[in-house]
């Protein structure tokens, strides 16, 4: 082993990352903040153990949430130890999980290797039909509700029969939602077929329910190392315990700071209490940031100490202060959108389109900035629009490649059997998925045993063209590079023949479509290790959105702030700073759990830390809401744990005269003029901690101060504390009383839909 004092693996690290490098056995716990060079303490631990502890590179395990930060991971530790990077097993929970089942783990628990991963709306079909065949309304419960249900329950692993999950049915939901879980892993048996959640309880279930098994990968991956911890659920922590269970070396790495997936099944608790699960775990914090300007950084500090749930550390950086931030109060949701058009424009006169970026809480914002930068003519991607693999014609396409593979496929089998259309209609389909359901067969199984028992009916023909057709497109799939596959299936299928005749705009755009997949299948075979047709499907399957990120086109990035983790610009802007938004109304109630705020702030943090030079923070004082009114709005109470002389207020045309401007809240129609100087003013420009709240606690909906000229008396049954009911909204509390006269406008909280501003004369005393 070589000298630690002047290895060239150590060189560049500061002490923090050399220690998290050096601290190689047993559970360690890197806490890696926003910008801290988590991926070069990663890469640097990998190169470490392969070539100063001689181990090789098959036995270390390394996962991470996308594919875009596997890849990443690989080139770099390539560039360090060269080609035995290719033998790491390194990829995405789910590639790793599809590998291991692939491998071995598939016949342990059910399952032939050919299995099919089915993607979300697969899956919802699936529920579909099984609340059918169990006469359970959907005008009742929702397929995505009883979809959402399947997910949380196997992301806590737990399968339909588990006693735990008998035990949580307390309403007509639950109990039928159970019953549809049952009916569902059935089909998915019957299809040979995954979903997303499958690829890791699955061999989650073959390691638990043999020890040879177990021990035998336990000693395979000697050592384990988890990028994004702060995102594993429940099912795969307990993977991970598992995987390392002879030896403990685990090695994660992550910012509870930033766990903002909890409403897809990743639990912060993980991260909080790794020491606690993990007895002896190394607790090593990154809080050195290399990404931002001390400004943002102390304002992002500052916003997110705010949270009580988290790990005391506190990110510090070397650079600069650099630019303040900049608020930007618009008139309305449009002006707001123009505002950030011009300020691209004008710095992108020094900065390229592609280094900036606009965030936002929720995808229906992204209408007005779209109409905008199209105006500008400013080129912009919208990230989180309709993917490519999410066209019509190419889920088409790959449900025929799917069925090539898999001959149990239902999901592909229902979607190929009718496309392009050749006659055979719902009641057919029904018919044979009836006769499946009576055999305990798949679909495309029953399919043939009905034409062999001649008892396919009218559409006997028509069903026995499309099955040969199918045998023929199978023939010696399996030889064939996933290129010539694809142009098979896209010639013979008649899929591209129904698009030329049908002679519009939208087929001439849906074929060139089906060219641009078997373009993507090309590059992938001259790619990959395995140019299978299978191995792309896979592939195909586990592709994220902000994978396709990246490459020379100068362009403005749009996203959500979900979105965002994980990539940085130089100039960003986060709009829609508003109550409602964010917070999201649906944590700003009484029912809103404090963890759920929590999430919310961490998701602001998140969006912050994305900017290395300027950070843009803007709300609208007024939006359109529901396609119809336009309604007032409050700023998000976020905005007042931004220390104030780390913000520059620019724009405003409503009076920011140096202390933080407060718009009144809630859904009243927009009313020009003057506003109240509300509780960002009224605090000292130094602090960073926000005004104290009158009615709640610091984690209820902000009741705003105001001045003594402001201050409503009491006018008949009316005054704050009140109960009152609204004809549509039903009951709730009386938060806010303002307007020319005191009481003319209220702020209440509604027990049902939240927070509203609306009219005094709307609302009668609750009886």
């Amino acid at each position: 082993m070589s000298d630690r004092n002047s290895d060239p693996l150590l060189d560049k690290l500061n002490p923090a990352q050399r220690q998290a490098v050096l601290h190689t056995e047993g559970p360690v716990l890197v806490l890696a903040g926003a910008g801290s060079g988590k991926t070069r303490v990663i890469t640097h631990r990998i190169a470490w153990i392969i070539q100063r502890m001689g181990v090789p590179a098959w036995q270390i395990l390394a996962m991470t949430f996308t594919n875009k930060a596997a890849g990443e991971m690989r080139e770099r530790v390539g560039h360090v130890v060269g080609e035995s990077a290719r033998d790491l097993w390194l990829g995405t929970f789910h590639s790793i999980g599809v590998r291991l089942l692939r491998q071995g783990l598939a016949t342990s628990c059910g399952l032939q290797t050919n299995f099919s991963i089915y993607d979300t709306d697969d899956q919802v079909k699936v529920v579909s039909r099984a609340m059918q065949a169990l006469s359970i309304s959907d005008a009742t419960h929702k397929p995505k509700q009883i979809a959402g249900y399947i997910d949380r329950a196997k992301n806590r692993c737990l399968l339909p029969d588990d006693q735990r999950l008998i035990d949580e049915v307390d309403s007509p939901f639950d109990r039928n939602a159970l019953r549809v879980y049952h009916a569902y892993e059935a089909e998915m048996r019957r299809a040979n077929a995954v979903d997303f959640n499958d690829l890791i309880l699955r061999p989650l279930q073959a390691l638990a329910s043999d020890e040879h098994i177990l021990f035998n990968y336990s000693q395979k991956f000697r050592y384990v190392l988890v990028d994004e911890f702060q995102d594993t659920n429940q099912a795969q922590f307990e993977l991970l315990k598992l995987l390392t269970s002879v030896h403990g070396n685990l090695c994660v790495v992550g910012d509870d700071d930033q766990s903002i997936y909890s409403w897809r099944g990743a639990e912060v608790d993980n991260i909080l209490k790794f020491p606690e699960r993990m007895p002896g775990t190394e607790v090593v914090m990154l809080e050195q940031n290399y990404r931002s300007s001390g400004h943002i950084l102390q304002a992002s500090n500052a916003m997110i100490s705010a949270n009580r749930s988290r790990h005391g550390k506190v990110l510090r950086t070397d650079a600069a202060d650099g630019d303040k931030l900049t608020l930007h109060a618009a008139a309305t949701e449009r002006d707001e959108a123009a505002w950030v058009a011009r300020r691209i424009e004008r710095l992108h006169k020094e900065i390229p389109l592609k280094q900036m970026a606009i965030f936002y809480r929720t995808n229906a914002l992204s209408r007005v900035l779209e109409e905008a930068m199209r105006l500008a003519r400013l080129p912009y991607a919208l990230i989180g629009g309709q993917r490519f693999y999410e066209r019509a014609e190419i889920k088409d396409a790959l449900s025929w490649c799917r069925l090539l593979v898999n001959p149990s496929d239902t999901a592909g089998w229902l979607r190929a059997v009718v496309s392009p259309r050749r006659g055979i209609g719902q009641v057919t389909l029904d018919a044979i998925a009836e006769f499946a359901q009576g055999r305990d067969l798949p679909m495309p199984l029953a399919s043939r045993e009905l034409l062999r028992l001649r008892q396919a009916g009218k559409a006997t023909d028509k069903l026995k063209a499309f099955e040969e057709l199918v045998d023929k497109l199978r023939q010696g799939i399996e030889l064939l590079p996933a290129h010539e596959a694809g142009r098979r299936v896209i010639d013979q299928s008649g899929l591209y023949e129904a698009l030329r005749k049908d002679k519009t705009p939208e087929s001439e755009d849906r074929m060139e479509n089906l060219k641009e997949l078997l373009t993507a299948m090309e590059d992938f075979t001259e790619q990959a290790q395995d140019p299978s047709l299978r191995s792309f499907l896979e592939q195909v399957a586990l592709v994220s959105d902000t994978d396709k990120l990246g490459g020379e086109v100068d362009r403005v990035s749009l996203m959500t702030m979900h979105a965002a983790k994980g990539l940085e610009y130089d100039v960003t802007f986060i709009v829609g700073l508003e109550e409602g938004l964010l917070p999201h109304s649906n944590v700003v109630n009484e029912q809103s759990d404090v963890r759920d705020l929590e999430e919310e702030r961490r998701l602001f943090y998140v969006a912050m830390t994305r900017a290395r030079h300027k950070l843009h923070l803007t709300y609208a004082r007024s939006r359109r809401k529901f396609g119809a009114q336009e309604m007032a709005t409050q700023p998000s109470r976020f905005l007042q744990q931004v220390p104030r002389n780390l913000v520059e207020i620019e724009g405003s045309t409503y009076g920011a005269t140096g202390g933080w401007q407060t718009p009144a809240a809630g859904t009243m129609p927009m009313r020009r003029g003057p506003l109240p100087t509300g509780a960002w003013a009224q605090r000292p420009v130094s602090s960073p901690q926000p005004p104290k709240w009158q009615g709640g606690s610091e984690d209820d909906v902000p009741v705003l101060q105001r001045g003594e000229q402001h201050e409503p008396a009491p006018q008949g049954p009316l005054q704050v504390g009140s109960r009152v009911r609204h004809i549509t909204f039903g009951s709730g509390r009386i938060l806010v009383m303002d307007g020319p006269k005191p009481e003319d406008y209220l702020t209440v909280r509604f027990d049902q839909v939240g927070v509203k501003r609306l009219v005094a004369r709307y609302v009668k005393p609750a009886s």
